[in-house]
């Protein structure tokens, strides 16, 4: 197998060990990625800590710097950048449950930015989403959500603050989020996978063609191939690039 890469134009060469590079530094990034555990907020995992009686998520989300914090009060203050949100409490009370429904079906929550009461009512898990229902028993409206041209994003007439934390994240949050990780060592494997194919076709691609053409005409072994035969080679190497770099990528979200 060396003498066969020894053997090989410098570019055969450049491709298998730019592949070879990929593989490495994907895996140190896929590892790394995959060991870093916390609280998955909007795809980004924030590492829990503590620092003076405070429990503090924190990490970087788009390109900035984004933290909850939750005081000894069990206050949530949110800051994304030079944004600052809350403090937010979250207090579950299930005395404002409907009669009839049972604690393990739904759970009561009164929900404050301040002093302002931004939700009271009741809110049921259904495992792939949280749903409100106002104090009244009614499914909480989220009134009529748009996006004007501008980008902007209205409700009800009134702009929204996309960065600020919703109810569910507030909830998810105080209740203690479970710790995940992003990244994906199985399609790393595939992506390593891919480059060994393309290796294997870049040092065998006489054995291939010859192989192939066993199956058309008589002594294959006494076939040339063409230029255009060597060009496709080579353009095939190279498209071959873009499913690997599309899972070794794929393998770090």
């Amino acid at each position: 197998m060396i003498k066969r890469f020894r053997e090989l134009d410098k570019y055969q060469k450049g491709m298998i060990i730019v592949m070879a590079a990929m593989a490495v530094i994907f895996a140190v990034l896929t590892v790394k990625t995959v060991s870093k555990k916390g609280f998955n907020y909007r795809g980004t995992i924030l590492t829990k800590t503590e620092e003076n009686g405070s429990t503090v998520y924190s990490g970087t989300r788009k390109g900035m710097a984004t933290s909850f914090t939750i005081g000894p009060d069990s206050g949530i203050v949110y800051r994304f950048g030079d944004k600052k949100y809350g403090p937010y409490y979250v207090k579950i009370d299930n005395s404002l449950l409907e009669p009839g429904i049972s604690p393990n079906d739904e759970t009561g929550y009164e929900i404050l930015k301040g002093d302002e009461v931004i939700f009271r009512g009741s809110v049921r898990d259904t495992g792939a989403a949280l749903l409100f229902y106002n104090e009244n028993g009614d499914f909480e409206s989220f009134g009529n959500n748009y996006i004007e041209s501008n980008g902007i994003v209205m409700m009800d007439g009134k702009v929204l603050d996309q960065d600020e934390p919703t109810k569910a994240e507030l909830i998810e949050i105080h209740t203690g989020p479970e710790a995940t990780s992003k990244g994906n060592m199985a399609l790393w494997f595939v992506g390593v996978v891919l480059c060994v194919l393309n290796a294997l076709s870049i040092i065998f691609a006489d054995e291939i063609f010859r192989f192939y053409l066993s199956f058309r005409i008589a002594h294959p072994e006494d076939a040339e191939p063409t230029d255009w035969e060597i060009t496709s080679r080579y353009l095939s190497w190279i498209i071959m690039f873009f499913p690997i770099i599309i899972f070794f990528s794929m393998g770090l979200k």
